[in-house]
């Protein structure tokens, strides 16, 4: 490929996917990378607190859940289970993105209970979850 068609279609990715977000997301995930400003974002307590107030809805229901044998499906650098690790004897983590599991594994290194599962292909959950565990 020229130089000229190179460049055309950089521009043509960089530009349709600064419009959507999701396509700028996905786009990262192909390549097995991050998108580390979203991560960034998601991991700031405005962000956070829409799911870990005290008010939120979210929280008042999460609370009766039976945590023991987690799994966070599509789970990033997994600021979800962050919030409750403290409740989690087991930990399953899956993305699609290697990348975001590999921030995951960073975030978690202290935690010998947490399995990370990368399923590049996003369908499913692998066979490596026990049956009835969760």
């Amino acid at each position: 490929m020229n130089v000229f068609k190179r460049i055309k279609r950089h521009l043509a990715i960089k530009f349709s996917f600064a419009k959507d977000p999701t396509k700028r997301i996905i786009s990262f995930w192909e390549k097995g990378g991050p998108d580390f400003d979203y991560f960034k974002n998601a991991d700031q307590q405005d962000w956070l607190n829409v799911f870990w107030s005290s008010e939120s809805k979210f929280l008042q229901y999460f609370r009766h859940l039976q945590l023991d044998t987690t799994l966070e499906i599509a789970c990033g650098t997994g600021r979800h289970s962050a919030q409750m690790i403290h409740k989690i004897k087991k930990l399953y983590l899956l993305d699609s993105s290697l990348g975001a599991l590999n921030l995951a594994r960073e975030r978690f290194a202290g935690n010998t209970n947490v399995t990370y599962i990368h399923n590049k292909d996003g369908m499913g959950i692998p066979g490596i979850v026990p049956d009835n565990s969760l």
